[in-house]
């Protein structure tokens, strides 16, 4: 049975007689690695835990209905361990991993502070330095770009 998802060896092409075509690329040829990451480095991953799910579905709807979000990930069973006002404290959370731009950024953290439940909500953002061309596109054409952020 044939694999349909397989990609096959790396750097070769199928020929039409069973034999591979060695179809990479000299480094002459490609673009440096620095070219890839400044092209992709406009999307961020923001992480945001919140309470219970209730929370986490009502941030992740607003931000996506918004455009603020291409795509928010709700993740389950996430253990926070801190300290807070000195005592330390472990609670059970949901991790939102949030799919944005750079430049949707300012509106997206307005909006999860707007509507989070706690005095002092988890938002962090880590830029985005590779991913798969047509899904970074995506994230980009999916959020609401305006010029007043």
């Amino acid at each position: 049975m044939t694999n349909h998802r397989s990609k096959g060896t790396l750097g070769a092409a199928p020929a039409t007689d069973g034999q591979a075509i060695n179809t990479t690329t000299t480094p002459s040829k490609c673009n440096s690695r620095a070219n890839v990451i400044d092209m992709n480095k406009n999307q961020l991953i923001v992480y945001c835990t919140c309470p219970d799910r209730q929370t986490a579905e009502k941030i992740a709807g607003t931000l996506v209905t918004e455009r603020l979000a291409a795509c928010v990930s709700i993740v389950s069973g996430v253990t926070s361990v801190y300290k807070w006002e000195g005592k330390l404290e472990k609670s059970d959370e949901i991790m939102l991993m949030i799919k944005t731009t750079q430049a949707g950024y300012a509106k997206l953290e307005q909006s999860i502070v707007a509507e989070h439940p706690y005095e002092l909500p988890e938002i962090m953002a880590v830029s985005v330095t590779d991913g798969l061309d047509p899904y970074l596109r995506w994230i980009d054409s999916s959020i609401e770009h305006n010029n007043d952020n």
